[in-house]
């Protein structure tokens, strides 16, 4: 669920700019040091016609095969890091369907919004993934008013200090009625700070507190332990 951005890549890394560079530093040496052997070897300047238009063919001929070569290569590794990433995405998706609860990646900002959904959400707040992530619609304007301030205090809290939090809170369900929710999530920071909020929400039958309700402080619910994730 995490990506990394690929506006930060070095242009120097890129590949086609290393393949340009090569062709160009080899036909620089085929140039000089063909003309240089055709000086040699033939003095005539008909000879000489021939040998240039022979050493074209040939440098048309290597040009070819040379491109086939790193494409077929370019071809080769990239179907193989495409066949290896669907299988990553393969496992990810089946351990994420394991899960007993939604798996969310929140994107933050000035327009924060859902960039991934499970398909668990259907069961504990019965809307689609495509609702939050494609529809527009706001997970915090699920959570009942009444519990919005400390959700919001506590999530805030936690993501400042870098800490994992735990929350429990009512959601409006979409049939009518409150369904008490248990989030766990963690920050994912990146150069510019915070990015993105990742978390689960497991199913609960039953009721359940509000951490701000529970003895003993935040702390003690919301899981300050360890840091946050980077990006």
């Amino acid at each position: 669920m995490n990506a990394s951005s690929p506006s930060h890549r070095n242009p120097a890394d890129s590949p086609a700019l290393r393949i340009a560079i090569l062709y160009v530093v080899i036909g620089v040496i085929w140039i000089l040091l063909s003309d240089r052997v055709a000086d040699l070897l033939a003095p005539a300047p008909a000879t000489v016609s021939r040998l240039q238009t022979t050493k074209g063919w040939f440098f048309v001929v290597g040009s070819g095969i040379f491109f086939y070569v790193l494409i077929e290569h370019y071809w080769k590794t990239a179907a193989h890091s495409r066949s290896a990433a669907e299988r990553a995405e393969r496992r990810l998706s089946a351990l994420v369907r394991s899960l007993p609860g939604m798996v969310y990646r929140r994107r933050m900002g000035t327009d924060p919004a859902m960039e991934y959904v499970s398909e668990a959400c259907r069961a504990i707040t019965g809307r689609a993934p495509e609702d939050f992530v494609e529809g527009g619609l706001n997970w915090n304007d699920l959570v009942v008013e009444e519990d919005r301030p400390d959700v919001e205090r506590i999530q805030r809290h936690a993501l400042e200090r870098r800490v994992p939090f735990v929350v429990n809170y009512r959601l409006q369900a979409a049939g009518g009625g409150e369904k008490w929710v248990s989030e766990h999530g963690v920050g994912v920071y990146g150069s510019s700070g915070l990015e993105a909020v990742e978390g689960h929400v497991p199913h609960h039958r039953h009721k359940q507190l509000r951490t701000a309700d529970v003895p003993g402080g935040e702390d003690e619910r919301r899981g300050a332990h360890g840091g946050g994730r980077r990006a």
